[in-house]
């Protein structure tokens, strides 16, 4: 019993434990500056933004939902359902598809990552 306790002692010693840095700031949506009560507000989740928004008629217009809102943006019922959050109290809701059109309108959030992605020597 003794020699497997350590045997596995030193097994842990010896292997490179590595894990994953979270880059992407307020993952959750759950900070902001502004509580959302009408659409199109991701930019109230600081620092989330729209690219491209409001240059174009139909250029990204993404959704903030947070259960702050008393409006049809609250979470878990708002007006595009029922949904909790995966976490915390926020999230985002984009259009995925709409009726065929003259035009085809995108939808997508974005955000600096907090640093430089860096690619780890391969082993």
């Amino acid at each position: 019993m003794f020699r497997q306790i350590t045997i596995i002692f030193l097994l842990l010693f010896t292997c490179k434990l590595t894990g994953q840095v979270n880059l992407v700031p307020n993952p959750s949506f759950e900070f902001y500056d502004t509580c959302p009560t009408t659409p199109d507000k991701i930019k109230f989740a600081v620092p989330w933004f729209q690219p491209n928004y409001p240059q174009g008629q139909y250029s990204s217009s993404t959704d903030y939902f947070n259960s702050c809102s008393t409006s049809s943006f609250s979470v878990p019922a708002n007006s595009d359902g029922y949904q909790f959050a995966r976490t915390g109290q926020g999230y985002a809701g984009y259009g995925l598809f709409s009726a065929p059109t003259d035009y085809e309108p995108r939808e997508y959030v974005e955000v600096e990552l907090d640093s430089a992605l860096e690619q780890e020597p391969f082993q």
